[in-house]
């Protein structure tokens, strides 16, 4: 059972995380925060110190979300192809969504808190080793090709970070999305079909 700090700091994270991606980092105060979470300073300085600090526990909560959901579902044999499916698909949703823009939120993050720079580092070097989990295991099941797992994982981690950044002033038609999407998995699936 959940302890009720833990369900505490679960909620100001959720609002907190609703507050970024519409209002953007830097638009994010502590007190804009106690007030959509309906608590009083005293007690969300309790959990936090700031909006950095919630910001950093957010993204190592998804990055450890992200790489317990992949061990979950290669554990449940689902196949390698629905999950290159569904992590494609999260990065169309993140191009074409023009509310709630949390993953550019998290580049905003990384340009406005350059003392973050290590850790930045560490969490993109942790979502190539995710996608490489990925990559070998559609690789083992035979369906994806055979490719070099660590440099294909690191050009799409860094195609996903530059078309989201990019989406922020750029309009790309669906067509453009679909055309950058099957250019990956035609680089990936062994027997491509579109």
């Amino acid at each position: 059972m959940q302890k009720k700090s833990d369900i505490k700091k679960d909620l100001i994270k959720t609002v907190a995380k609703q507050l970024f991606s519409t209002k953007g980092y830097e638009g994010v105060t502590m007190k804009d925060v106690c007030e959509a979470c309906q608590i009083s300073r005293g007690g969300l300085y309790r959990y936090y110190d700031s909006p950095k600090e919630i910001m950093c526990e957010i993204l190592t909560d998804d990055k450890t979300e992200m790489a317990s959901m992949l061990e979950q579902a290669i554990e449940g044999n689902v196949p390698a192809l629905q999950l290159l499916n569904y992590f494609l698909e999260m990065i169309r949703s993140d191009i074409q969504c023009k509310e709630n823009r949390f993953s550019f939120v998290i580049h905003e993050f990384a340009f406005v808190e350059p003392t973050q720079s290590d850790y930045m580092e560490k969490r993109f070097e942790s979502a190539v080793q995710i996608l490489s989990r990925l990559l070998d295991y559609g690789k083992r099941t035979h369906e994806f090709k055979d490719f070099d797992t660590r440099i294909l994982a690191t050009h799409i981690t860094l195609f996903r970070d530059s078309i989201i950044t990019s989406s922020a002033s750029l309009k790309f038609s669906d067509t453009l999305i679909d055309e950058q999407l099957n250019y990956i998995k035609e680089s990936v699936i062994r027997h491509a079909s579109k």
